[in-house]
């Protein structure tokens, strides 16, 4: 991935949120000025940050300073969950990301998926990100998907066979909540 793109409502208050709390690093910022795609004819005057993850990919961040135009491109504020962004860390970023986090009062969920161990959680503009953490078994995992069988479980899921195939998916009931 080079970036993932999203909008932001207050450029300050994304740094600090992805920079202060989260530790991403922005990487640049630029003001960009540029011809109108829209009918009204009016040049499109945005701030454009980029923080830069230990991949070397970005986390973009595109503000419009037209307020209406802001509003209009603004992410809707009920987008479901499952619209997300999910991020490799490490089970310590992943712990201490949690304790930061209710720390400066935003609800997390914790979800183990079998496959990965998550946490959710939402950033200023109600973006959704996931912090996700591989098994130590991870190549397992996947490994058992070769040879047809990520095709062969896709086609039965399409043609009406729900049978769960996600073997490591726990047993133990999950309560899945923000807290």
């Amino acid at each position: 991935m080079h970036h993932f793109n999203y909008t932001c409502q207050d450029p300050r208050r994304t740094r600090e949120f992805y920079e202060g709390l989260l530790g991403i690093p922005l990487a640049a910022f630029w003001c960009e000025v540029e011809p109108s795609h829209l009918d009204d004819g009016k040049d499109i005057v945005m701030g454009h940050s980029f923080y830069k993850l230990a991949d070397g990919s970005m986390l973009a961040f595109m503000h419009h300073a037209d307020r209406e135009l802001a509003a209009k491109v603004a992410a809707p504020e009920d987008q479901p969950e499952t619209v997300h962004l999910a991020l490799s860390v490490t089970d310590a970023v992943q712990r201490e990301t949690v304790e930061k986090l209710r720390k400066a009062g935003h609800k997390v969920m914790e979800i183990d998926h079998g496959f990965v161990k998550s946490i959710y959680f939402k950033d200023p503009d109600g973006l959704t990100v996931e912090y996700s953490v591989d098994p130590a078994n991870i190549d397992q995992v996947y490994g058992e998907q070769k040879g047809g069988v990520a095709h062969a479980n896709l086609e039965r899921y399409l043609s009406g066979d729900y049978a769960r195939t996600n073997r490591w998916l726990p047993e133990t009931e999950q309560v899945f909540e923000w807290r």
